[in-house]
This record gives C-alpha cells, structure tokens and sequence, in this order.
C-alpha cells in the first residue's frame, strides 16, 4: 500500500510543480482569453462554433482540475503514509 501511496504523492508534487510553473500560468491564461475573445466575436446563431469554443473551454477546465485533483491526492496519500507510519511507532514501542 505504501507504494501506491508514494505514487500518489510523487504524483501530486509533480502536479504542483505544472500548476505553479509560470510558463503553464501564461499557457492557461491565454487559453482563457482566447477561449473568452472567440466567444465575443462569435455570431450569436453560430451554434457549431458556440459548441466548439465551450468544448475547448471545458476541456481545458477539466486538464487543470485533473492537475489539481491530483495534488489533494498527493496531500491524502502523505498524511496516510504519517498516520501508518506513526501507528508502526507505537506498535514497536508497545511490544518492546
């Protein structure tokens, strides 16, 4: 189990490091206004292009959840590591 939490953590570090890496930032924040400036200039009857902005729109709010999500599981698997780790302390200072 300590693997799979380990991979967890390693995985949540990794997504902390993308999400505060400045290049990703200015990435995302021009995906955001692009998204923003085709919806403006978009004829509002133009529904396949409507469609389209809000799919590109949701796929790039669905990357950065995913990143973040993956960081609060890094966060669980590490305190589940500290209380597995602190419960073997205890079981060795209550058989010794």
């Amino acid at each position: 189990m300590t693997d799979k939490l380990q991979n967890a953590v390693n995985r949540g570090f990794r997504a902390k490091n993308i999400l505060d890496d400045e290049l990703f930032k200015e990435a995302a924040e021009h995906i955001d206004s692009e998204c923003f400036r085709l919806f403006k200039t978009s004829h509002p009857t133009d529904s396949e292009a409507l469609a389209q902005i809000a799919g590109i729109q949701y796929l790039h709010t669905k990357y950065i959840a995913f990143l973040n999500r993956a960081v609060q599981d890094g966060k669980i698997a590490q305190l589940e590591i500290e209380r597995e780790n602190k419960l073997k302390r205890m079981a060795r200072k209550i058989l010794s």
